[in-house]
């Protein structure tokens, strides 16, 4: 019998080798995919390593910006000259040459050269030293000596009063010195009312100097400015030393191209700036420079102002203002010294950048505590009080509004940035509610409350401070500082309770430094 077909044995035969050509086209097909797979995988490397590479381009070229920024920043502080010279440090002088004034109401007295006194006023024309003791009720004291002419005025126990113009008047001078003997004690004060030549508006100070002046020496002075200014100076106003009690309508200590203070001691009482520097024209100028000195600073404007830069090396400083307690309309530093601040506005503000390395600052009260395009923090130990920001960078946009960034100090980041390093600790109005979160939470009556109920108004509550961090501040709660260590309540309080409660903790934590 013959049948078409095939044996049992040779079908199986077929069955194997149709599996065995069947593995091998999927083995030859897995090749091929995992070809494509790796194709894909180098494309998606050279990609990835080409924005990666873009990002570090553009990371780099943000720092090195950010570098030449800074770079142009300090060269332009180092066209400023913050020096002293050694005839602003020596406040000696030779007792032999020098012309003697004796002040009276009835007359003036004069022993020596380059000074005459006619009905109470005492004009200087010539280099020279000039002691001046005595008082006088209505006189005055004006400088007109060569453009080349050193003159050094010593006050020895003097007191010069101007019903009608300064007690001091330099209108002409290469550089003046008004040296304060030592164990001296002498008073300058002008009118409330000046008499001056149609259209003008100078002189307008008590002391007052169209020349650089310094103010040197170991005395005491005090100054009343009843019509605008205590001391003025067109040029540079530079002080180091001496004890000084002023208060003026305006301005207290004015110096147009530039404030240097080495040393001093100084109580202020202003109705304008306590310190202030003008000059607008010059890059290298309208700076105010502090080494050292102790500070009783009241004012009604800034305590301390600067058109260009405000640097802050060293001294003692209680300054109380109506507006910022330091401002400066360029860059600022500070480098040193202590600060009690409590300022209507700001405790620091400077327009570009506000850098601070050293120094300790406790500002009892602020709107902000520091203010700038960019905040560099790089030490110190500074306590902030602040009715708004505690730290603020920010910078505007060419539409008017503000953009903020908070950086570290290897990644500044954004238009405003800031840097912080040290110890720094701030708070803000959340703190005034401190004492009541405290007794809240240690009233006997909540000592009974269930830990939910504690968790509830914990969530309820605003975020807490640095001072004050969720865990310190309800321990009801048992929620610790560990993000990680948040797990235990949730056997004790509901779910949201609990992610409420650590979101309030995560929020307190953004300015814990």
């Amino acid at each position: 019998m013959m049948h078409f077909g095939a044996s049992r044995s040779e079908y199986a035969a077929l069955r194997h080798r149709a599996a065995h050509v069947a593995s091998r086209g999927l083995f030859c097909l897995a090749v091929i995919v995992m070809f494509f797979l790796s194709a894909a995988v180098l494309l998606a490397g050279c990609t990835s390593g080409v924005d990666s590479t873009s990002s570090e381009d553009s990371s780099d070229g943000s720092v090195a910006e950010q570098a030449t920024t800074s770079s142009e920043s300090e060269a332009d502080e180092s066209g400023m000259d913050f020096s002293y010279s050694s005839r602003d440090l020596d406040a000696s002088y030779n007792a032999e040459n020098a012309t003697y004034i004796r002040l009276s109401d009835d007359s003036v007295e004069v022993q020596g050269l380059g000074a005459t006194a006619v009905d109470g006023t005492v004009s200087v024309s010539a280099a020279g030293t000039y002691v001046v003791s005595g008082s006088i009720a209505d006189g005055r004291i004006v400088v007109e000596a060569g453009d080349e002419d050193k003159v050094q005025i010593v006050l020895s126990n003097a007191s010069v009063c101007s019903q009608d113009g300064p007690a001091i008047s330099i209108l002409s001078a290469d550089k003046c010195f008004v040296t304060l003997e030592q164990d001296s004690t002498n008073a300058l004060v002008d009118g409330s009312a000046y008499t001056l030549e149609e259209g003008a508006d100078e002189p307008n100070a008590a002391l007052y100097s169209k020349a650089d002046l310094t103010l040197n020496g170991t005395g005491s002075l005090s100054i009343e400015g009843n019509w605008q200014h205590a001391v003025c100076s067109k040029d540079d106003l530079v002080i180091t030393g001496g004890t000084y009690d002023v208060s003026a309508v305006e301005d207290a200590f004015r110096g147009k191209d530039c404030v240097k203070i080495a040393d001093g001691s100084f109580t202020v009482e202003a109705g304008g700036d306590g310190f202030v520097s003008t000059n607008d024209e010059d890059e290298t100028r309208g700076f105010v420079s502090i080494d050292g000195g102790t500070f009783d600073i009241s004012a009604q404007d800034d305590g301390i102002q600067a058109y260009t830069h405000a640097r802050l090396a060293g001294g003692e400083f209680s300054i109380d203002s109506g507006d910022d307690a330091v401002h400066s309309d360029g860059s600022a530093s500070v480098a040193g010294g202590t600060y009690d601040i409590v300022a209507a506005d700001d405790a620091f503000h400077a327009e570009t950048t506000l850098e601070v390395v050293d120094g300790t600052a406790r500002v009892v009260s602020c709107y902000e505590g520091l203010e700038a395009q960019c905040v560099y923090l790089r030490g110190g130990t500074v306590h902030v009080t602040a009715d708004d920001d505690a730290v603020n960078a920010a910078s505007s946009s060419a539409d008017g509004s503000f953009s903020e960034a908070v950086a570290s100090s290897s990644d500044p980041a954004g238009e405003g940035s800031l840097s912080a390093a040290g110890r720094w600790r701030r708070t803000s109005r959340a703190v005034r509610r401190r004492s009541a979160w405290q007794a809240f939470l240690a009233a006997p009556e909540r000592q009974s409350q269930s830990w939910t109920e504690k968790a509830r108004f914990l969530a309820r509550s605003r975020r807490s401070t640095t001072s004050t961090p969720l865990s310190q501040a309800c321990r009801a709660c048992r929620t610790v500082r560990s993000m990680a260590s948040w797990r235990p309540i949730r056997s004790r309080v509901p779910m949201k309770t609990a992610t409420r409660a650590r979101a309030r903790y995560r929020r307190s934590m953004r300015w814990s430094w």
